[in-house]
């Protein structure tokens, strides 16, 4: 039986081909680029040869310019299968390259078998088949061609990055409302805090903004606030509320917190630190902060912008143990500790922000952003 070379770069379309051509009793040598069936070539003859047109390497083009051009091999039909090429262009293509027949992917086995067939007969009575070189719609073709793979390539590139990047936003958005949403519950044990999350994550955003962050780190900050205080839902809730100084049992238990926080959140596959926003909302850039004592350097930055909004944010509001204290303590905490316990540049948009007149009565859904 007739043996037939069937070259392409798509191992699923080979694998296909080469079932159904062997089904039908042909024997089958398979090239995934045109170098490889050069190769081939070089050892044994086909009887027919189907090939792809755009292929790494040597292409359809070439290889089909190679075979014709050939002392040996002129003669062998060649069929091409391509989805690039409209039915008035393949057929200046089949006059030029002398193709026996071409074919629109997805491929129609039942109509290439009767073609493979009615080729091989006619092979052997065809004359020799040579390209002329002198022609220039070859290079034209060939170029339009490349051209042609290249911007679908693109266009497909960019369809799917799009769906990507739409199915990230989803996730984002869904994963905002849920932090949003746990966050409410924390609150609801505090009535007395109740919104503090919320309005840390305004001025932090604010902060993050005015210090020129990327938004990837603007939103890493406001959802890593409105939920800083999660690890607060294993606080015994009569200490959350209790009227009096704590004993240092009692604040020792408060402190745990950030660690149960982080716990509570670090299993959240997140492109956000917001496991580590929580963690370290209470160190300090001196290394007197707790539970880690981290300093400078080893605090994330967006742990350092969190925790000076959450430091104004508890001056301003009440308290079960005491009144608020008022924007100018809060301010004068911060610009006597900038460099010390807060990170001087978070400290240093805080203070614009303010001098420009913020307002937590501003504040919206954190949800919107």
């Amino acid at each position: 039986m007739a043996k037939i070379l069937v070259v392409d770069d798509n191992v699923a379309f080979r694998k296909s081909l080469n079932e159904v051509l062997m089904s039908s009793g042909y024997t089958v040598d398979e090239a995934g680029t045109g170098e490889e069936a050069i190769h081939i070539l070089e050892k044994s003859t086909p009887d027919l040869i189907i090939s792809d047109l755009l292929m790494p390497g040597v292409d359809g083009f070439e290889l089909c310019r190679y075979v014709r051009g050939s002392e040996s091999l002129p003669n062998i039909p060649f069929i091409f299968c391509s989805g690039f090429f409209p039915q008035k262009e393949q057929e200046e293509l089949s006059k030029l390259l002398e193709v026996d027949d071409f074919f629109d992917k997805p491929v129609d086995f039942e109509q290439l078998l009767p073609a493979i067939e009615r080729n091989l007969k006619k092979s052997s009575t065809a004359s020799e088949k040579h390209v002329d070189d002198s022609e220039s719609f070859f290079s034209n073709a060939h170029a339009d061609l490349v051209q042609s793979k290249l911007w679908s390539a693109i266009e497909q590139e960019r369809k799917q990055r799009a769906r990507a990047e739409a199915l990230v936003a989803r996730l984002e958005k869904n994963l905002e409302s849920f932090i949003a949403s746990v966050a409410k519950a924390v609150e609801a044990r505090d009535p007395y805090t109740a919104g503090h999350q919320r309005r840390v994550a305004t001025l932090a955003t604010a902060i993050a903004e005015e210090m020129g962050l990327d938004e990837t780190r603007i939103t890493g900050v406001k959802l890593g606030a409105i939920i800083h205080d999660i690890g607060k839902i294993y606080v015994p809730a009569e200490l959350l509320v209790k009227p009096t100084t704590l004993s240092s049992i009692e604040l020792e238990m408060i402190k745990t917190h950030s660690k149960v926080g982080y716990d509570i959140l670090k299993g959240i596959d997140s492109p956000w630190p917001i496991a580590e926003i929580a963690y370290q909302h209470h160190e300090r850039i001196d290394g007197s902060g707790y539970p880690r004592a981290l300093k400078d350097g080893e605090i994330i930055l967006e742990a350092r912008v969190v925790t000076v909004a959450d430091v104004v944010e508890a001056m301003l509001s009440h308290r079960p143990y005491r009144a608020a204290l008022g924007g100018a303590a809060a301010i004068e905490e911060i610009k006597t500790n900038r460099g010390t316990l807060y990170d001087a540049d978070a400290v240093d948009a805080c203070l614009k922000l303010f001098e420009r007149g913020f307002s937590f009565e501003e504040d919206k859904e954190t949800t919107e952003r």
